[in-house]
């Protein structure tokens, strides 16, 4: 099948940014022929890619073929760096910590009776997965000292975690009040011999805060309202969590009781100096909740791992300064500012021209790989958007082009989407889409560090990871999870095999799947951003990939990568 390809620039007007009379002439010149072939593509990505920084250095390093020959050189040794120390990524040590008082007692049953579930569904799902685990339990000072707290070091055996934890019973209070020792617990963790390079993970379970009144509401019956009687200090467990870099996750039994507690240790977090390490809160006030968490959790944990390393444009350049705030801001209290934004229509990435008023978040709620990610309003539309910046300060002309370069990444993979939905069978799997993906530019000085971003509209759910750009392919026959496997394999089949749009991610709906922030691995490593890993991506991609019943009914032609 011929491969099919964006529109990449409509045709702009002067926006103020400096653009020439010459340059609108080339868009416009680029915009109204679209190239039929991969080739075609290629070249004229590159093109409007130097025209669009003014002709920048980095894009006369390509005028000549040594100088482009060279660039993919360096690219390809860039992906090799990064793949080899992917895989540390996969070498992954998970602690349980539980309170294993009375009230406790199914909790325990079920990460025993649940651990060989979650190893061989997580190996199934990281083909160089190095895992061990390791159990740590806490009581309250009613308890004998000698047993308060007891723990199972890491451990690659599973039968000996199972064995561990088959000996815990959970002893009935008879202290009287409801707080624990959670201090207890966490000294007990922070003494493990956490691996110095991998993924660490820390799943916390619990139904009563800690001793001290301000980690809980007066209602909370606390024999130590003065704070622990051992006078440990939290924030020596909590810097220690943040130099081994822990992903700290806590499962709420009852979120009334522990939330101010959970909020006093994400605190002394950020004061350690975590400002990109939050606790992470999920409900778990069901066991049977548990079973699809964990797996989430530690697979979300080793994907932000990844992301510190899928990067190839490795830079000294200097460091946005951010704080973490995972709240809804009062939007009445926020600023209003004028600022011009693109209108991509459909394969069409447009330059900002258009006056908009906009509301931003001042602290970001997220981070990743690359980009920070803002909660943003548009009052006039009633509209709920995400704004993201890079996490590197860029000069203008950078920043906007690789703005351009993630829009483009979005609009290919969505118009790939709307194709593959045309041709897919509609009695299997279930339509998924992309959201779009546009350019604001700021009008005032709100960011100072940078006038660019790239916003999309907000989606509200969990998000869940199908697949990632280093070849990792989540598990299951679910229909959404088919329908996004079969989905990357389509743009592979689609394009004559020049490219597999993965790193799906999004949230489910009833009947459909809304995703976002896809890569694309091409053959031609010098488009399509840093997260482009050229041929090897794509050999990655299928050789975890194993065809399921939309693949088949939809004839797709399999990679001689994939498994026999």
């Amino acid at each position: 099948m011929a491969a099919m390809l964006p529109e990449m620039l409509s045709n702009s007007k002067d926006s103020g940014m400096g653009y020439t009379t010459e340059l609108s002439s080339t868009i416009t010149e680029l915009s109204t022929e679209l190239s039929s072939t991969f080739t075609e593509l290629s070249s004229t990505f590159t093109a409007l890619s130097s025209t669009l920084v003014g002709r920048s250095k980095e894009a006369e390093k390509y005028e000549s073929k040594e100088d482009r020959t060279e660039a993919i050189r360096r690219k390809n040794e860039a992906i090799h760096r990064v793949f080899a120390m992917m895989r540390l990524a996969e070498e992954v040590d998970v602690c349980f910590l539980v309170d294993c008082t009375g009230s406790m007692g199914s909790y325990i049953t079920r990460v025993k009776t649940n651990i060989r579930t979650w190893c061989e569904r997580l190996q199934a799902t990281y083909k160089h997965l190095k895992l061990k685990v390791a159990f740590v339990r806490y009581t309250d000072f009613d308890q004998p000292e000698s047993t308060r707290t007891s723990q199972l070091d890491f451990t690659d055996d599973v039968d000996e975690f199972y064995s561990f934890v088959d000996t815990i019973a959970a002893p009935g209070g008879v202290g009287g009040d409801t707080a624990e020792d959670v201090f207890g617990g966490l000294e007990a963790a922070t003494k493990l011999s956490w691996r110095k390079i991998g993924t660490k993970v820390l799943i916390h379970f619990a139904d009563a805060p800690c001793h001290g009144k301000q980690y809980h509401s007066e209602s909370i019956n606390d024999a130590y309202p003065d704070g622990d009687p051992g006078h440990r200090d939290l924030a020596e467990f909590m810097g220690k969590l943040h130099r081994r870099e822990v992903h700290y996750h806590f499962g709420f039994v009852k979120e009334t009781a522990t939330e101010k507690m959970i909020q006093e240790f994400d605190e002394m977090l950020l004061k350690c100096g975590g400002r990109e390490m939050t606790i992470h809160t999920f409900n778990a006030d069901r066991p049977p909740l548990i079973d699809e968490a964990v797996f989430r959790l530690i697979s979300s944990s080793i994907s932000s791992s990844l992301k510190k390393l899928s990067s190839v444009d490795k830079t000294t350049r200097k460091i946005e300064e951010f704080l973490l705030v995972k709240g809804v801001p009062n939007w009445d209290e926020l600023k209003l500012f004028s600022v011009k934004v693109s209108k991509n229509k459909g394969t069409l990435v447009s330059l900002p021209t258009t006056p908009k008023a906009v509301k931003r978040a001042i602290h970001p709620f997220a981070k990743g790989g690359t980009r920070l990610a803002y909660r943003a309003y548009f009052p006039e539309e009633n509209r709920h958007i995400v704004m993201k910046k890079f996490l590197i300060k860029y000069d203008d002309q950078p920043c906007i082009k690789r703005h351009i370069e993630i829009a483009i990444i979005q609009a290919t993979a969505k118009a790939y989407a709307k194709k593959f939905c045309q041709e897919k069978p509609s009695d299997i799997g279930v339509p998924l889409g992309f959201t779009s993906c546009d350019i604001m530019v700021w009008e005032e000085d709100m960011d100072a560090t940078q006038r660019y971003f790239s916003y999309e509209p907000y989606i509200d759910g969990d998000y869940t990871k199908f697949n990632t750009n280093t070849g990792t392919v989540a598990p299951g026959s679910d229909p959404v999870n088919e329908t996004c496997q079969a989905f990357s394999h389509y743009t592979w089949v689609e394009s004559n095999e020049a490219l597999v749009v993965c790193d799906i991610q999004g949230v489910k709906r009833e009947h459909k799947v809304i995703l976002t922030d896809p890569a694309i691995h091409c053959k031609d490593v010098l488009i399509y951003g840093d997260t482009n890993f050229g041929a090897r991506g794509i050999r990655n991609f299928f050789k975890s990939h194993r065809c399921n019943k939309i693949c088949t009914r939809m004839g797709l032609e399999k990679s001689p990568h994939q498994p026999i």
